[in-house]
């Protein structure tokens, strides 16, 4: 190996969103890929002061670079929901409203065919579930 030559590895790597894809849920409601610019970069030097002798090195640099941006998906509750009241469907399809905020599930109405909060009276709907 030549010893009085210098040596300098550097070392570059980029990562840019225009070649990147967009995320499941981005393309699901139509947004834009997120902007992204990633760059790392580095190097060293070395050689000799003198020949084959006596040597420097001189450590080691390293970049780096990001500027990103991203995007974020919210979900917005209904008003109901935002009281605490949830309206979802059991595993026999029937449709359950329960009030969170009232103490879990004892309030839980059970109606066949339309929601609890969608009617005038409760008559049509039992407390214990059945119609």
């Amino acid at each position: 190996m030549d010893r009085t030559s210098f040596t300098a590895p550097r070392s570059f790597f980029n990562r840019s969103s225009h070649f990147a894809a967009n995320t499941f849920f981005n393309n699901f409601s139509s947004v834009p890929r997120p902007f992204l610019n990633r760059n790392q970069y580095g190097g060293k030097i070395g050689g000799p002061i003198l020949k084959n002798k006596l040597f420097f090195f001189f450590g080691t640099y390293e970049g780096f670079r990001l500027r990103q941006s991203t995007s974020v998906n919210r979900t917005i509750l209904l008003p109901n929901a935002r009281n605490g009241i949830f309206t979802f469907r059991d595993t026999t399809g029937a449709t359950r409203t329960v009030n969170l905020l009232a103490g879990g599930f004892a309030t839980v109405t059970r109606c066949h065919g339309h929601r609890s909060g969608n009617h005038q009276s409760h008559s049509d709907c039992a407390a214990d579930g059945r119609k």
